[in-house]
């Protein structure tokens, strides 16, 4: 038997990928992963004993490159005799709109689609294209973004429906199994552009990498599988743990003994406050390891009344010897808030329900021509004082426009633009201190923003 085949047959069996009987909706792009994912499958599926649907997502942002491909997948599912179902999303795109946060929002509407499909053709897996170099892409940008654990275990074989057969497979292993089966596959141009981290990571990193680990992607899939497993293991471990302390849950809030807490090693503490996190809002989205660590700084004083805002909904205060974690009401207009930035990495903005994006770079001519769009800003990192944070205006904020040659109040600065007043409380300043450095979503302060002499740039942008 085929070597892929070979080894997709022991991921299915090892990680429990499908169970005879069962329908698995096969997400077909169309690219090599995807085409490949799908020809073993149908390849199997008496093996296996699953049924196999097939399901392409047309986002409709590459104009006809996006309608070749909903073809060729038809096509191919046709020649297959399975059934097929063209899903089109159709995207805008907004004017100024930042990629990255455009590709996060087309990757979060392609599952919802493929869980929508899944349920009108019964299907009770989903089953996606991703790859060992995929794993190894993750890894990495998780580890220049700053990561625990969690980002070091890259992609999971399987969370809910969604299922991962090809993990274990590389690229040169994909296309070599369809280039002797003589089947042909799309290339996406946007993933030749080096314009996402990702495309970088992948075009320009791992080849160097290679050149110093010619395995790079088998040695950093096991370092995955054992953060996955130490992972675990620290779940378990942060479980009994916390039962151990008598934590109080009543719906809405949950109470941690702080001495308790602090008694334990600093890495159980975190898994903790993540698992007391999780169990309260459900999942994790936009908690950061700066929220954890703010959590635990305030479980560490001993001053009652003190408290910190984590995401929109949730925030921690210090109550006697408790650290209690709970909803939070929707802000007040003329409540004060600052967050300091994860530098490189994203930080969450509740009151602007939006992420502001740090990241290092090396000055090139794009940098130093200035932004595309008012949503981002280029800054000279070396004129910079940390810690940087995020926060409300205060009175007396003053700071120099780019290209408006004087200073200027942030509110008179505002107040020219037609801000409505609501929308102002709600405009962050990305500052350390009393010095403004940007105020995001409008103007880079002229003295520190990148020139030609720059030789350390800070990238900001701001994305909801």
């Amino acid at each position: 038997m085929d070597r892929l085949l070979e080894r997709m047959k022991r991921t299915i069996s090892s990680h429990g990928l499908a169970d005879p009987g069962e329908v698995i909706l096969v997400a077909v792009s169309g690219g090599a992963d995807s085409v490949a994912l799908l020809l073993a499958l149908w390849l199997l599926r008496d093996e296996l004993a699953v049924s196999l649907r097939v399901a392409h997502v047309n986002h409709g942002l590459r104009g006809e490159e996006s309608e070749r491909e909903q073809y060729f997948v038809a096509e191919l599912a046709g020649r297959l005799g399975l059934p097929f179902e063209a899903i089109r999303l159709d995207m805008a795109v907004p004017q100024g709109e930042h990629l990255g946060s455009l590709q996060e929002k087309a990757r979060e509407l392609r599952y919802q689609a493929l869980e929508e499909a899944a349920s009108r053709g019964k299907a009770s897996r989903i089953a996606v294209g991703h790859h060992a170099d995929d794993q190894t892409e993750t890894v990495l940008e998780n580890l220049l973004r700053g990561s625990g654990i969690e980002g070091l275990a890259g992609i999971p074989y399987r969370r809910e429906k969604i299922v991962r057969p090809l993990l274990d497979a590389t690229r040169d292993e994909i296309e070599d199994f369809l280039w002797r089966r003589g089947e042909g596959f799309c290339t996406d141009s946007s993933n030749l552009k080096p314009v996402y981290l990702r495309n970088r990571i992948r075009l320009e990193l791992m080849p160097l990498l290679k050149g110093y680990n010619p395995n790079l992607v088998e040695t950093l899939g096991r370092t995955a599988e054992i953060m996955r497993d130490e992972g675990e293991l620290l779940d378990w471990m942060a479980a009994s743990a916390a039962a151990e302390l008598g934590i109080l849950f009543d719906g809405e809030s949950i109470r941690l003994p702080a001495a308790g807490l602090l008694e334990r090693p600093t890495a159980l503490r975190r898994r903790i406050v993540r698992l007391a996190l999780q169990r309260l809002s459900g999942g994790l989205q936009g908690v950061s390891y700066s929220h954890v660590a703010s959590l635990l700084e305030l479980a560490a004083n001993p001053e009652s009344g003190r408290q910190v805002h984590l995401t929109r909904e949730l925030q921690g205060r210090r109550e006697y010897e408790w650290l209690v974690l709970e909803r939070r009401l929707s802000p007040a207009v003329d409540e004060q808030w600052e967050y300091p930035l994860v530098i490189p990495g994203r930080t969450y903005i509740p009151e602007l329900e939006a992420f502001i994006e740090a990241d290092l770079r090396d000055p090139g001519a794009l940098e130093t021509r200035g932004p595309t769009n008012s949503n981002q800003a280029f800054l000279d990192f070396e004129r910079l004082t940390m810690p940087i944070c995020a926060r409300r205006r205060r009175p007396g904020d003053r700071f120099y426009p780019l290209g408006a040659g004087g200073s200027q109040k942030v509110k008179e600065f505002l107040i020219d633009h037609k801000v409505p007043r609501e929308d102002r409380e709600r405009t962050a300043v990305v500052s350390s201190g009393d010095q403004v450095y940007w105020l995001a979503g409008w103007r880079a302060d002229a003295r520190f923003a990148a020139n030609q002499e720059t030789r350390r740039l800070l990238a900001l942008s701001l994305s909801k």
